[in-house]
This record gives C-alpha cells, structure tokens and sequence, in this order.
C-alpha cells in the first residue's frame, strides 16, 4: 500500500509539472517578452485565444509562428537567440496559457505584468 501511495504522489507532481500555468506564463512573459514589448503591456488583450493558440502551436521540424515572427523581423534580432532555443520551445506552453487567459474573448485584463 505504500508503495502505491509513493508512486501516486511520484505520478502527481510529475502531471502537474507537465500542464501548462498562465502565472508561470506571467514570469516567463514578463521575463522574455516584456523588455521589448514594454509599450504593449496589454499584448494579451490584443487577440482572442485562438489566435494566441494558433501563433504557439508547433509544427514538426519548425517554429511556432509567434517565433517566426520574430525571426522574420531584424529589429527582433535580440531575441532571434530565445525563439531558437529549446527553453522556448518548453516554456510556449506556459507562455500560450498566460495568453489565452488574458485574451480580449476572455474578458480578463491583466495589467500588472
């Protein structure tokens, strides 16, 4: 029997390790987003959450296109090194959560990044 409760508490802190988290979407926004996007603190707001789901989604071999679009554009070069990296490739989750929580069909507004 303990066994069993050992490896149910194992299996919980991992799933709950896994699922995404708009507040560490916050963090990560923030963080990664906020130094260049400082005039657009309501960036969230600006999209319904299917945009924000459709710009994070990652296709096999390639960007999400939120990423490309960055890497599309030169005076996004500082961050060209974030959106080519696995950390944001494992963080988009979090970042998509905080995003679609915040979108403008939501009806929540977050203006204390």
């Amino acid at each position: 029997m303990k066994h069993y409760l050992y490896c149910l508490g194992i299996l919980a802190l991992t799933a709950t390790g896994l699922a995404a988290s708009a507040s560490q979407g916050k963090v990560i926004y923030t963080k990664s987003c906020l130094p260049c996007h400082i005039s657009a603190k309501g960036m969230a707001y600006s999209k319904s959450a299917k945009t924000w789901k459709d710009l994070l989604l990652f296709k096999e071999g390639s960007s999400n296109a939120l990423g490309q679009i960055h890497l599309d554009v030169n005076d996004a070069q500082t961050s060209w090194d974030y959106f080519l990296s696995d950390l944001y490739k494992k963080e988009s989750k979090h970042l998509k959560d905080f995003l679609q929580k915040y979108s403008s069909d939501q009806g929540k507004h977050n203006s204390c990044y």
